[in-house]
């Protein structure tokens, strides 16, 4: 069974932030990370230039980087350690990295200017698409889609660790509580999305991916 409060690696304090299986505790031989970028990666812009996870991590330090010159006056906040992060998965050689973001193939501008190789989407073209072309709430689903393809086609020592700042919308829609009892090889951390991931996320990442 998963536990709905995930205690932090380094307290005992639980967070609602984090959703996790039994995967955790394994050691898998491949494991896949699926990134969000906005409320993940790079927490959600706030008004008044206010930002949380610099009030949650002052002893952090920060890029603001604006990686899609074509959508003018867009840019994204970046902790170091969670670049570092992103460098250390690139060099893992047991981890495979995708991104899974509504920024589709515009995210390479992020691993270019983090100078990364461009990782490849986890979904499918197909699966992206029929989620753009919907006109109601299911306009989300295709990211659930992916992930559960890829579930489906996982050895039995390899692993899936999910980071989406909107999880709880999934535990809503399509029953992530159900997807994690079935599927003991998905890891679904969920971080605040006005934080971003923050040394919780981080240590549970890490921790998962064996970095």
């Amino acid at each position: 069974m998963h536990d709905a409060l995930m205690p932090s690696l380094e307290t005992d304090t639980p967070t609602r932030s984090c959703v996790h299986s039994p995967a955790l505790f394994t050691k898998p031989s491949r494991v896949i990370v699926a990134l969000d970028i906005d409320g993940s990666v790079s927490p959600l812009e706030m008004p008044n230039n206010r930002h949380p996870l610099k009030e949650l991590e002052p002893d952090w330090g920060y890029r603001w980087m604006r990686w899609l010159p074509q959508s003018l006056g867009y840019g994204s906040l970046i902790a170091e350690p969670v670049v570092r992060l992103l460098q250390d998965l690139q060099a893992a050689p047991h981890v495979d990295v995708r991104w899974h973001t509504g920024w589709w193939t515009q995210a390479w501008a992020l691993n270019s200017r983090l100078r990364l190789p461009r990782w490849p989407m986890l979904a499918t073209e197909g699966e992206f698409l029929r989620g753009q072309n919907s006109t109601d709430i299911r306009q989300l689903d295709w990211k659930n889609a992916a992930i559960v393809r890829t579930l489906d086609n996982l050895g039995s020592h390899e692993q899936l660790i999910w980071v989406e700042d909107e999880i709880e919308y999934f535990a809503q829609r399509d029953h992530i509580t159900d997807l994690l009892d079935h599927y003991p090889q998905l890891i679904a951390i969920q971080p605040e999305a006005q934080v971003g991931i923050s040394s919780r996320e981080l240590a549970v990442i890490r921790a998962a991916a064996r970095l």
